[in-house]
């Protein structure tokens, strides 16, 4: 998913939100840009990203921005974004797979910052 990303929006010189929406075996089923976006700032409405991700019957989403600057150090608003949309989506069965950030050179995973949790086992 990294590479995808980084392909889509790395060198954008807005600030753009994608959602990736997946299928049970993370496959993509849509990516859709949120916005719209400004030089520094990305809207994105939790409840519209959930709304969408049940019409399409996703099973999963990673969530996805670039930084203008390049820089992808996270934000208070980032975490906080990721957080709102992590609890909404596990309150409809949805997972949250990662949250990307994405710089001109590199990225911050919210997975691998263990800011996210994995999905617990389906039994």
């Amino acid at each position: 998913m990294i590479s995808y990303c980084q392909t889509k929006i790395a060198k954008k010189n807005r600030e753009d939100f994608h959602v990736l929406f997946l299928d049970e075996k993370n496959h993509i089923i849509a990516n859709e840009m949120l916005g719209p976006s400004t030089v520094d700032h990305a809207p994105v409405y939790p409840p519209e990203v959930i709304k969408l991700g049940l019409e399409l019957n996703a099973s999963a989403l990673t969530l996805s921005h670039n930084d203008p600057r390049g820089d992808p150090t996270l934000s208070k608003a980032d975490i906080d974004m990721t957080n709102t949309l992590y609890v909404l989506a596990v309150q409809v069965n949805i997972c949250v797979n990662d949250c990307l950030i994405i710089g001109r050179m590199d990225e911050v995973s919210f997975k691998n910052l263990v800011l996210i949790e994995p999905p617990a086992p389906n039994f």
